[in-house]
């Protein structure tokens, strides 16, 4: 099971309850190479409830398996860091909120990047957005991969 994280945000009460049910059913966690909060080695019968604490706890199915979009991965950002010239994590939540559970013929994935150093890797991506700063303002670019 791999819950929505949108921009690989999760508040502490977020974590605290994945944790919380991790615990009570005996799940596997993983942070995955996207950004996200991975559980495995859930029982079958077990599924409903996981997902109603999950639901009650705020998140929502990450579409892991789906021809749509998997999920926007970012770096932090102009927010926390010092080569940071655009909002990437608001740029990527903004993208994943808008598409998130459209199908596609295909796995979709977004990256948004903060700047050209590119520490996520992000260019192998099926569109990735980088930062343009020019004349004061910042603007992204848009390639597809």
């Amino acid at each position: 099971m791999i819950p929505r994280s949108p921009g690989g945000e999760i508040t502490p009460e977020g974590l605290m309850a994945v944790g919380r049910i991790a615990r009570e059913f005996n799940l596997y966690t993983k942070i995955t190479g996207s950004q996200r909060l991975a559980m495995f080695g859930a029982q079958k019968d077990d599924l409903p409830e996981i997902w109603r604490q999950l639901i009650e706890a705020g998140f929502e199915t990450g579409h892991a398996y789906a021809k749509a979009l998997r999920m926007a991965k970012t770096c932090v950002g102009s927010t926390w860091c010092r080569y940071g010239v655009g909002d990437s994590v608001g740029l990527g939540v903004e993208l994943e909120n808008r598409y998130k559970g459209i199908r596609t013929p295909h796995k979709m994935k977004f990256g948004v990047s903060g700047c050209t150093v590119n520490v996520q890797k992000l260019r192998v991506k099926t569109w990735v957005l980088s930062p343009l700063k020019k004349a004061g303002t910042c603007m992204f670019a848009v390639t597809a991969a």
